[in-house]
């Protein structure tokens, strides 16, 4: 290596705090740069203010890897480099050796800051799970032992938790489910509080909460709910429509059974006996033989001039009925056949049949008309 070479490749080894090795790093950087030395252009200024001319640098580096650099470093081509130029020239290089460590440390550095926010995220999610499952496991037993109001307090609590998760946790398909299906409980409980507290306010909750939930997930049984709501609410239109899809459908006996005698009990309630007749006669057959179906069919044949159909139906339903005691859904049998001996002009059979009329609510005009939809025939025996 010629002297002057030697001693400016020192000087750059000794600057950089590397002694005898430094001409191997500048050699080094210079191998690197030789696959694309063409592509690098220094600044025309060197951070020590040397005053590198840039478009000579370049060019003399363009003349490939080592030998580019020693030009520079011995000041061949009349470059006129002297030990300055030629330190700072180093320094313009060496940093580019660092860059593929710098990089693997950021990728490392972000590598963990993902795996820190996966752990909270995944912890978030333990928590979101333990707040929903305590609530529901709640809301069920208070439900089982007829605590509705504690129960939807719970069923609210869940879903504020559904709805107000975060971290993208609501947004996964299983927790949209699991989200749909407790609106759907919670409708049930505020259903059942709205037909017991005779509140306006809770069905309507009911309704909004089926809503919600049949968009999530729809079901024939969530539609039947609904359609059964807002017919209790007077919205028999959208009742019947919600009814109609269900009715219409590919659904099972059981289901379709239901949306028949629920549409045919919205056809009652407002006065379309011949309607009516027809739900509960389609009812009755898919359910084959429900109590609770016949008993509604036979009132719906009174109203809708059949008085003897009805008569013979409600005699076979009340010899099935021991005196005291009554088969669910149709606990007006008794009551219904003395009005209807009583239409039929048979009063005494009609004053036998009273005698075995336990439940004194039968007996209120106003209870077997509002709650049990009695149409005006059967209400007048």
């Amino acid at each position: 290596m010629p002297a002057t070479e030697r001693r400016q490749s020192a000087l750059v080894g000794r600057t950089l705090g590397m002694g005898g090795i430094g001409l191997c790093v500048t050699a080094c950087a210079c191998s690197m740069l030789a696959t694309s030395a063409a592509f690098v252009t220094l600044p025309a200024a060197s951070p020590l203010g040397c005053g590198i001319r840039g478009a000579a640098s370049a060019h003399q580096l363009r003349r490939g890897g080592v030998t580019g650099l020693r030009a520079v470093c011995s000041g061949e081509e009349g470059a006129g480099l002297g030990r300055r130029e030629a330190l700072a020239l180093a320094l313009g290089v060496v940093p580019l050796l660092g860059a593929p460590g710098l990089a693997s440390a950021a990728k490392d550095k972000k590598a963990v800051e993902d795996d820190a926010a996966r752990l909270i995220r995944q912890m978030n999610i333990v928590k979101f799970t333990a707040t929903i499952d305590d609530a529901t496991n709640k809301a069920l037993k208070m439900a089982e032992n007829g605590d509705l109001r504690g129960a939807e307090k719970q069923w609210t609590l869940a879903i504020d938790v559904y709805e107000n998760g975060g971290d993208g946790v609501v947004l996964s398909p299983q927790a949209l489910y699991r989200l749909g299906k407790t609106l759907a409980q919670r409708a049930d409980c505020r259903a059942d509080l709205g037909t017991l507290e005779k509140s306006e306010v809770k069905l309507l909750g009911a309704v909004d909460d089926y809503a919600k939930a049949i968009d999530i997930q729809s079901s024939p049984e969530m539609k039947v709910k609904l359609g059964t709501i807002l017919t209790l609410l007077g919205r028999f239109a959208e009742g019947d429509k919600e009814l109609d899809a269900v009715i219409d459908g590919n659904v099972g006996n059981e289901i379709k059974g239901r949306a028949y005698t629920n549409r045919g009990i919205s056809k009652q309630r407002q006065q379309l006996w011949v309607d009516a007749v027809k739900d509960f006669t389609e009812a009755s057959e898919l359910t084959k033989g429900n109590d609770e179906v016949l008993k509604n069919l036979a009132l719906a044949k009174i109203e809708a001039g059949d008085a003897k159909g009805a008569l013979i139906m409600l005699r076979d339903q009340a010899k099935k009925i021991p005196k005291g005691t009554y088969i669910e859904g149709a606990e007006d049998v008794p009551a219904a056949l003395a009005a209807a001996e009583f239409v039929a002009g048979n009063a005494d059979k009609a004053r036998a049949a009273l005698d075995k009329v336990t439940d004194i609510r039968f007996r209120d005009l106003r209870f077997v008309r509002e709650a049990r939809f009695w149409g005006p025939r059967l209400s007048k025996g």
